[in-house]
């Protein structure tokens, strides 16, 4: 009789257990949901931020393309993120396309492709409106490649209308940005 309690008393032990474990892994599941829903939140924050801080510099210098923060040192295996923002300073709707490519004024001589990223989806502009998107550029590309330490410079063009594979062609929109990346 003795043993029977005692199983019993381990088996409603072991239940109590089990519960308060569930209990305090949906405490858990629950404060991590709203600590990433605040990251989430503080992010899109820091985007109309810094949106704000680019259509400044743009209307203040009158300039129809520029890059918040054009200069960047990474480490190798590391990125950065550079935002690029252009406007629409006619007076018709406008088709833009983003060209990003090699300076030829880069220092450090490299081949390869893939280590920037970015959209060259053609976006549509009413009049005055502005649109902004992100440049990435890593040290490592698609397919493993990895750039040695140097300076490395690249041309960003909008142009007008027809997708063009050059940043000299008729068609740029403003002038033409450049980004200093140091890796290293």
């Amino acid at each position: 009789m003795v043993r029977a309690r005692k199983g019993v008393e381990l088996s409603v032990n072991m239940m109590v257990t089990v519960v308060i474990g569930i209990v305090l892994l949906g405490i858990g599941i629950f404060i991590v949901t709203k600590i990433v829903d605040k990251g989430i939140e503080i992010t899109g924050d820091v985007d109309e931020q810094l949106k704000e801080q680019l259509r400044k510099t743009q209307f203040r210098e009158g300039r129809q393309v520029a890059v918040l923060n054009p200069h960047e040192r990474v480490k190798p295996g590391e990125s950065a993120y550079f935002l690029l923002g252009f406007v629409n300073t006619g007076n018709t709707v406008k088709n833009f396309t983003v060209y990003v490519q090699e300076s030829d004024r880069s220092p450090t001589a490299f081949s390869g492709t893939g280590y920037v990223v970015y959209s060259s989806e053609q976006v549509t502009l009413q009049p005055k409106d502005d649109h902004f998107q992100w440049i990435l550029f890593t040290t490592k590309n698609t397919t493993g490649g990895r750039l040695p330490g140097g300076e490395y410079f690249y041309d960003v063009c909008v142009h007008d209308g027809e997708t063009s594979s050059a940043c000299d062609s008729d068609t740029l929109h403003g002038n033409k940005q450049r980004l200093f990346i140091t890796v290293g």
